[in-house]
């Protein structure tokens, strides 16, 4: 994906704090992690379609109280 074209994300918490996002590769929250990583978060993706993204994040909400969200940076 070149850097002109934007993509999509899936945040997945597992501390299970917050439920899992569809965000934007654009997105300063994922910009902010790719800098500095942490272990109890994780990104699925780049998805060229923000509906295979919301595909992923439909199966992550699977068995937990979570729905599927979107970001706010969509």
């Amino acid at each position: 994906m070149s850097s002109n074209e934007s993509g999509y994300v899936v945040f997945e918490d597992f501390e299970k704090a917050v439920g899992p996002k569809v965000h934007s590769t654009d997105c300063y929250l994922y910009r902010r992690w790719l800098a500095n990583p942490t272990t109890t978060t994780t990104w699925h993706g780049s998805y060229t379609t923000i509906s295979e993204a919301q595909d992923v994040c439909n199966e992550l909400c699977r068995g937990t109280n979570f729905e599927s969200r979107n970001h706010s940076c969509i």
